[in-house]
């Protein structure tokens, strides 16, 4: 009977190894532009005046990458907002939002690599992970789904 039942979970095991592996390793989902809807008053702070600045950021966080990779879009999103509102206490604000919230830690719709429908760890995209990306992008400027531009 224990020899059944090795048998048994064996095969299970053998048949939950070769459908995993038979699934494709890249899994990421269209873009999805939050135009800053996760900052504490998103119709005052999405302004046309900068909402660029967070389609930038939405797409960095979407694509994800290094730790660093992340450390420069954060510091990317405030430097814009201050050159387009010339309100560096506003953009400081926003930096240490997303530097304390937006972990790949926490499990959140705007995480770092919020694109991927895996918990993708921190690091940098691959070539044929680029290539998706960059056609999902292009996908996206192409239909009429903009926040902003």
């Amino acid at each position: 009977m224990l020899k059944k039942i090795i048998l048994a979970v064996g095969k299970l095991l053998l048949i939950v190894g070769i459908l995993v592996g038979c699934q494709s390793d890249i899994q990421l989902m269209n873009f999805a532009n939050l135009g800053c809807s996760s900052s504490p008053n998103p119709s005052e702070l999405a302004s046309n005046e900068w909402c660029a600045c967070c389609i930038e950021h939405d797409i960095a966080y979407w694509r994800g990458g290094s730790s660093t990779q992340r450390e420069q879009a954060d510091e990317r999103l405030r430097d814009c907002v201050v050159r387009t509102t010339r309100n560096e206490v506003l953009a400081n604000s926003i930096y240490e939002g997303v530097r304390d919230g937006s972990s790949k830690y926490f499990f959140t719709d705007y995480q770092w690599a919020y694109g991927w429908s895996f918990d993708r760890s921190y690091e940098p995209l691959n070539e044929k992970e680029q290539h998706i990306a960059n056609q999902y992008l292009l996908d996206y400027f192409k239909s009429d789904q903009k926040v902003c531009l």
